[in-house]
């Protein structure tokens, strides 16, 4: 073997160019075909889809499932493009201080008033695995310390268990168990437990080996009961979740008069009228207007401005004997915080009940999926239950019209995925970084893909600069973006056409911030992937196509910034020869005896776990090779320019 035959580039798979960009590959375009397939047999099915979707979205559904590649969301549930809005993670954890899950949380419940939170894990998930696992595993560690809380949590139960295959498996149920909890703490959620637009949280576990979907059981009162204290700031006015029509009028007006009152228990009428027909949930202006009416005309001054607050609740919440005396107790002295202490009520109101039926639907579109998927393939789960091996990573918008393995024509397991509002990857947010780590690493994932859309509610609101709080912070990185760009944004003459365009710039800047880890540049120099492609996705017409990502000119402008994160030469290998190279001058660093020269038995060993570039016939004749020409034969070291010469070619000797 001689250095020319050494020196072939890679195939089609290591594709770049001198202007670095990352060119349609053959594993983009097969997405772009599928895309296309997909839309056709879309318009088939239902023409006016596409159109009826653009203009707002309003799924029923909030999914925060695991990253796995195995359980696409979407597909296992059988819902169209609009129905589900998607988050996803690795081990499908809510962390009460990540404020990616949250933001998603947020804007599901408060913008689209999702009827139905559905926490899924997956039996076989390699998170949970890991974290049981407890070894040392960088950035995932601190994420999957969630998973282990879990675990010491149980440990009883789980220690009992008779194998270590029942161990995983209920640390599995116990997780989803949890996660629904957290969710169920969190203050945008409880504020509407006790109000018609009180979202149901489920949990679920798929079974990669049989495909199948079901439901545990959450035990959501028992928790309530076991810590109000503790969560009393989150706790309902009453210091009970209620459903009750007559619960829910007292549970907002006092919410709406805490804090306002001119003296204890005393409300202003012409705000609390104002802010009550604002409720239309549960007030009728008429209502609010007869009941204002009705206790001035019993008040011993109809024309005092201000009123008692449980003359209020007593109309328009009328309760049992045991209420009303707590309600007659109250002496004008209690503020309105002791108010709600004493309008405890007795335990035999509802706690939150779900729907039993709320998720028919889906377990029967998964059971339809499942056999269709088994007729055409009767090994495919029992196959892909052993491990999973995508080549993409998706990093998506959390949009329910943006269904990733859909829009892809991807089967389960060729995809790891993670989405979020907006699709961004913030350099400080560990919840993607995690999901970039696992897929990177672990995986070895070919390609990274950045999705977003046109029509994106966050690019939207990031624009218009709303005060909508916790997104805030989330979205403050795409107003970053348009503060980069803002001369060329302030060129466009309508708000459509910025927004479309920051949607671009937004992708485009999220290809950077991965391009900018070091454990993607690692590999990316060593192996030449993972390669990183921005895409947009157009939810009028389904269609979706690649942007271009400058990436040389980005280590051109940033070589001193980034200087730690870069490649050897400053810029993007694109070849097997250089591939060669670079591994073996970062395996010879810190291993060189002398200056230039490097032990043969250990470069040896060390290229030969390198399959990727190296076979060990390969090695093995380049040693004898150099060796051959050696002064001495007998010298059990080599000259690391000897080594990379023959892989790679004069041209790139160190």
């Amino acid at each position: 073997m001689n250095a020319t035959t050494a020196a072939s580039t890679c195939s089609g798979e290591c594709k770049g160019t001198t202007e670095g960009h990352f060119h349609s590959s053959k594993s983009i375009q097969h997405l772009l075909d599928n895309n296309k397939k997909w839309r056709e047999e879309l318009m088939k099915r239902d023409s006016s889809l596409f159109d009826r979707t653009a203009d707002g979205q309003h799924p029923p559904y909030l999914w925060i499932g695991c990253s796995d590649s195995r359980v696409p969301a979407e597909e296992i549930t059988g819902l169209d493009p609009g129905e589900m809005f998607c988050h996803r993670n690795v081990a499908n954890l809510v962390v009460t201080n990540d404020i990616n899950v949250l933001s998603v949380v947020q804007y599901a419940v408060e913008s689209l008033k999702v009827k139905d939170i559905i926490v899924c894990g997956h039996y076989g998930c390699g998170g949970v695995k890991a974290a049981m696992e407890n070894k040392h595993i960088g950035i995932l560690d601190t994420w999957l310390r969630s998973v282990r809380d879990v675990h010491r949590k149980h440990k009883e139960e789980l220690d009992a268990l008779p194998t270590e295959e029942a161990r995983y498996r209920r640390t599995v149920e116990l997780n989803v168990k949890q996660q629904c909890l957290n969710i169920f703490k969190t203050n945008v959620v409880q504020h509407r437990l006790g109000r018609p637009d009180q979202p149901g949280i489920h949990g679920l576990v798929y079974d990669v080996k049989t495909g199948g979907l079901k439901e545990l059981k959450v035990d959501y009162c028992g928790y309530y009961a076991k810590l109000v204290g503790e969560d009393s700031l989150h706790a309902f006015p009453d210091g009970e979740p209620t459903m009750g029509l007559a619960h829910r009028r007292r549970n907002a007006i006092l919410d709406l008069a805490d804090g306002l009152e001119k003296e204890p228990g005393m409300v202003r009428i012409r705000y609390m009228a104002r802010m009550l027909k604002r409720e239309a949930d549960l007030f009728s202006p008429e209502e609010v207007d007869e009941a204002i009416e009705t206790i001035k005309g019993q008040m011993d001054d109809p024309n005092n401005s201000f009123m008692n607050v449980k003359h209020l609740i007593a109309y328009f919440a009328p309760m049992k004997p045991k209420e009303n005396e707590a309600l007659a107790q109250l002496p004008t002295l209690l503020t309105m915080g002791d108010a709600r202490g004493a309008l405890k009520h007795d335990h035999s109101s509802s706690c939150i009940d779900h729907d039993p039926h709320s998720l028919q639907h889906l377990f029967e579109n998964n059971r339809k999926w499942r056999d269709q998927v088994l007729q055409k393939d009767p090994d495919f789960f029992e196959r892909t239950a052993k491990a999973q091996t995508p080549r993409y990573l998706w990093i998506g918008c959390s949009d329910s019209r943006v269904p990733a393995e859909e829009i892809t024509g991807l089967n389960p397991g060729e995809m790891f995925v993670h989405r979020n509002v907006a699709n961004l990857v913030v350099s400080n947010d560990i919840n993607s970084l995690s999901v970039v780590q696992f897929s990177v690493e672990k995986l070895k994932v070919k390609d990274i893909i950045v999705c977003g859309h046109y029509g994106c509610g966050g690019v939207t609101a990031a624009l218009k600069n709303a005060q909508i709080g916790l997104l805030d912070n989330w979205l403050r990185n795409i107003r970053d973006v348009c503060r980069t760009h803002k001369d060329e944004l302030s060129k466009y003459k309508t708000d459509e056409e910025r927004e479309r365009r920051l949607v671009e710039l937004n992708i485009q800047e999220q290809c950077l911030n991965i391009f900018k880890i070091n454990m993607v540049q690692r590999r990316m120099g060593l192996y030449g992937a993972p390669r990183i492609h921005g895409m947009v996705y157009d939810i009028r017409s389904g269609i979706l196509k690649e942007l271009e990502v400058d990436y040389h000119g980005f280590i051109a402008k940033h070589m001193g910034v980034f200087n730690l994160h870069t490649f050897r030469d400053g810029k993007i290998p694109s070849t097997k020869p250089e591939f060669q190279r670079n591994m073996i001058l970062n395996l010879v660093e810190d291993h060189e005896e002398e200056p230039g020269t490097v032990s043969i038995r250990y470069i040896s060993r060390m290229l030969k776990k390198e399959t990727e570039l190296f076979s060990e016939e390969q090695v093995d004749s380049a040693i004898k090779a150099i060796q051959g020409q050696a002064k001495n034969p007998q010298n059990p070291f080599v000259e690391v320019n000897s080594l990379v010469s023959y892989f790679a070619g004069d041209e790139a000797t160190a």
